[in-house]
């Protein structure tokens, strides 16, 4: 089963509302059911102007609650690639999440036991738990169906992108409109004016119907979750991607994480001027997707991607300089700031698409060659090393680089990294150069092969 460019532009854009979900429950929501930090608009910013958990307790619930997001991903993984459905298993597989992931959701806005903190947090960390666990469900099963509903990897890196831009809009939508909100409303309404944006996913749904799936006929056992784990793991070409991923996800990670305290607290910007900064770095994305995309199906992928990580580092190098010890006026730095996020705009996209982009292509690749279909554990792997990177730069790095008081160098961290980044792009196979290239006369047979889909 292969979708035409149109039905995979809505395809990608299905799990925007799942995202949002996530980021909004990560950012706000385990946050408002305590005070400290938040200085003005408190009433909005928390769920009822008090402290409802044990603050010292929670902390080592949400560190545990992503411990077992990480851990729970091979498992689920294996478990929906073996799942067999008349309906379809990733069809099935996003279902079954998504239930328990918006009652889950919603049970996590209300404080069950008043003004118990113990059991408010008792409460608070199953339904965190039961949501990053039916959330991982639903996206393991949507980003596998990655590699099965298309036909090339021209249409897979196509997929990858618009998924990029829908993952920028979230983030737009996260971190600059909902602060701007926040100011009349309380955050416990706002998140549920954006809830209704999940039954998107009914759009991937109702692509899958057809999925090619016959239960009643004879077919081959798929791999159990330990021949199929080390199977991948094997995988001399995902393992070389994986180091280069680490470096990818590292500086991300880094640069999301730093960004706003290095503008606020480096660059001496106001919250007004900030926003400015941050629309210019991803409001330009989807444009900026546009012309990666144009670049790989002429170049290929090494191409595209080693172009848009050193622009990133143009970027980063850019914005080191916007320092109020290095310039003293403020318009100048603004200036700056602005300039070195148009140039990460480039790699921002960029950043996203290559972790839906390898997974699936590696997947389709040994589906053609071995018969066996298990895109689930390619994601699920690469999803526990992000999560064990993103712990690194988050957590050991930025803590350190915070604690030592050199959040100034931030962004020269994430420039080395990604340079790097792209020094280990020379381990990774030949063939990944020529991923997504199209060659001249290519779009006419693709054009006939649309029409019969």
């Amino acid at each position: 089963m292969t979708l035409s460019k149109k039905k995979l532009l809505a395809f990608g854009f299905a799990a925007i509302g799942i995202n949002l979900l996530n980021l909004m429950i990560g950012v706000y929501l385990c946050d408002a059911l305590l005070t400290y930090g938040f200085e003005v608009n408190i009433e909005n910013w928390t769920y009822l102007n008090k402290n409802l958990v044990n603050a010292s307790v929670w902390a080592f619930v949400i560190t545990f609650a992503k411990i077992i997001d990480g851990v729970i991903d091979v498992p689920l993984a294996n478990f929906l690639d073996n799942m067999k459905s008349k309906f379809g298993k990733r069809k099935l597989g996003i279902i079954l999440g998504f239930v328990p992931m918006v009652v889950s959701f919603f049970l996590f806005l209300i404080p069950a036991f008043g003004d118990n903190q113990n059991l408010n947090t008792v409460w608070f960390a199953i339904f965190l738990i039961l949501f990053y666990c039916s959330y991982t469900c639903v996206m393991l099963a949507y980003y596998a169906s990655f590699s099965e509903i298309t036909e090339n990897d021209n249409d897979r890196q196509f997929l990858s992108s618009v998924k990029s831009v829908a993952d920028v809009v979230s983030y737009v939508l996260v971190f600059a409109l909902i602060p701007v909100l926040v100011t009349i409303m309380n955050i416990r309404v706002i998140v549920m004016i954006f809830s209704p944006l999940s039954l998107l996913v009914i759009i991937a749904l109702f692509f899958l119907r057809n999925e090619n799936e016959k239960p009643d006929e004879p077919v081959e056992k798929e791999p159990g979750m330990i021949k199929s784990f080390l199977y991948v793991i094997k995988n001399k070409d995902y393992i070389r991607w994986m180091l280069v991923y680490c470096l990818v996800n590292f500086s991300i990670q880094l640069f999301l994480v730093g960004q706003n305290v290095f503008l606020s607290g480096v660059a001496l910007f106001n919250g007004g001027q900030i926003s400015i900064v941050n629309a210019c770095a991803f409001a330009p994305v989807p444009a900026t997707i546009a012309l990666y995309y144009f670049i790989i199906r002429r170049r290929g992928f090494k191409f595209g991607f080693v172009y848009a990580m050193l622009t990133f580092v143009v970027g980063m190098i850019i914005c080191f300089f916007c320092n109020a010890n290095f310039v003293q006026d403020v318009m100048t730095r603004q200036i700056i700031a602005i300039a070195g996020g148009l140039a990460c705009s480039f790699g921002i996209g960029t950043f996203f698409s290559v972790t839906y982009f390898i997974p699936s292509h590696l997947a389709a690749k040994e589906k053609a060659e071995t018969g066996h279909s298990q895109p689930g554990m390619y994601f699920a792997i690469q999803g526990l090393i992000g999560a064990g990177m993103t712990a690194i730069s988050t957590g050991i790095i930025w803590v350190n680089i915070k604690v030592l008081g050199l959040t100034w160098l931030v962004t020269a961290f994430v420039a080395v990294s990604l340079l790097i980044c792209c020094l280990l792009t020379f381990i990774l196979p030949k063939s990944f150069s020529q991923l997504g290239r199209v060659e001249k006369g290519a779009k006419k047979s693709r054009k006939g092969a649309v029409e019969e889909a």
